[in-house]
């Protein structure tokens, strides 16, 4: 088999169309980005493309394989499905008179039933494709990267929502970063001939949608919305009673979209083409590698190692080290243990530490930030005993103030050891439930 060496890209300047790009250029490969817009990426060749106009003769000659990533979203939920099966079935033509494979990137809302014009438009879709002996990619959520498409919506609710409604019974989704979505689509892209079937790329293991957009907040704007529960049933009632009256709004197609949405058996899948995809929220903060998360954390450790406000020097250095060992993301501390750093004593305790093990994050957080603090010119003299008679006054002063707090933390690890370990501080974790 000749190794691929030219790929086709049709919304090479769509969220996920950009992200194929640069995985496909990383990898050496050129790319022809058809688009409306140029993506501006180093390494591939701009070519204007849009679904509703012919295909100019030999667009795709010495094309290796096509992803198809274009759609339509100018008509939101409800696509000219017409226009885009025509679109398609001219794209799979001259992918077929170039001796190209076809990928055709779908959705998780692919049904014939589907409750939006979108979902029932790409079931239709993938049918024409695997016909061809094309390969069908359903993403799950796809998130991180740029704020492009539904994941910009969803970041800049993160953003300002103060909250967000948890529907009851609650949707799930699972999530995808969208570079891991993107080697997915160039690893079969580069296969002799992918097999002619649909691929399920997302996390095995839901989360909540109300908890996804949470985690959002948390990992991205360092801010925690409040969940509210909502009952769904009685709102998509009195919705489709309205559009009974003749207003038929997007939002409660989307609404009985994401209340249907179908689990996606992706275990195989996923080990077959990415085992080592990100875990949602890694991947969902905007990527600086001090990121905001790692830094709060930093001034609640910190304070809590050496009773002061640490300093910007220190605060990065946490960070770094932290993102260094390949540790999860930042702890979900509390409101109160933010505001008062001390309350950590209640789980700093030797009996709570041989409980929760070697790998107990929190544990080892603690003790990173004390090293640094250690070796730290602002906060070395806080651990020797200074020769300044009013600076070992105020360290003498400042023990006795911690024995007592220290005896507190030891009592309440006797009598409620288990309650703590429940509500111990760990890393944000989001897919806490299997598909």
């Amino acid at each position: 088999m000749e190794p691929v060496k030219t790929v086709a890209v049709t919304g090479a300047s769509g969220y996920v169309g950009e992200a194929v790009c640069r995985a496909l250029t990383k990898r050496g490969i050129a790319v022809r980005a058809l688009s409306r817009r140029d993506p501006g990426i180093a390494g591939t060749r701009f070519v204007a493309y849009d679904l509703r106009h012919e295909l100019e003769p030999g667009l795709l000659a010495g094309v290796d394989a096509v992803i198809h990533a274009a759609a339509e979203t100018s008509r939101g939920a409800e696509p000219d499905i017409e226009a885009e099966i025509a679109a398609l079935h001219r794209l799979a033509d001259a992918a077929e008179a170039a001796s190209a494979r076809l990928i055709f990137v779908s959705s998780q809302t692919a049904r014939s039933d589907a409750p939006t014009g979108y979902g029932r438009l790409k079931a239709s879709a993938e049918r024409i494709v695997l016909d061809r002996l094309g390969a069908v990619v359903r993403p799950g959520q796809v998130y991180g990267g740029p704020e492009k498409g539904l994941w910009g919506t969803l970041v800049s609710v993160a953003q300002r929502a103060p909250a967000i409604p948890r529907f009851m019974p609650e949707p799930r989704v699972q999530p995808i970063h969208v570079d891991d979505l993107a080697d997915a689509l160039v690893l079969l892209a580069c296969e002799a001939r992918p097999r002619p079937r649909v691929y399920a790329i997302a996390d095995p293991r839901s989360v909540a949608f109300s908890r996804f957009i949470q985690l959002v907040a948390i990992s991205r704007f360092g801010r925690r919305p409040i969940r509210v529960p909502v009952p769904l049933a009685p709102i998509i009632w009195a919705l489709r009673g309205v559009e009974k009256l003749g207003v038929r709004p997007a939002f409660v197609r989307r609404l009985a979209s994401l209340n249907d949405l179908p689990a996606l058996d992706s275990v195989a899948d996923m080990a077959e083409l990415i085992p080592y995809h990100r875990r949602f929220p890694d991947g969902a903060s905007r990527g600086t590698f001090c990121h905001r998360g790692l830094i709060r954390e930093g001034v609640v450790l910190l304070r809590y190692a050496t009773g002061r406000e640490p300093d910007r020097w220190l605060l990065r250095s946490y960070a770094r080290a932290v993102s260094s060992v390949g540790e999860a993301g930042p702890l979900e501390l509390s409101g109160l243990t933010r505001l008062l750093p001390r309350g950590l004593t209640l789980f700093d305790q030797p009996a709570a530490r041989r409980r929760n093990g070697e790998q107990d994050a929190l544990s080892r957080r603690i003790d990173l930030a004390l090293l640094l603090a250690e070796s730290s010119a602002q906060h070395v003299d806080g651990f020797l005993m200074s020769s300044h008679t009013p600076t070992r006054l105020a360290q003498i002063l400042q023990l006795g103030l911690a024995l007592p707090l220290e005896a507190v933390g030891r009592l309440a690890d006797a009598v409620a050891g288990p309650w703590l370990d429940r509500v111990r501080p760990r890393p944000i974790e989001g897919s806490d439930h299997p598909a």
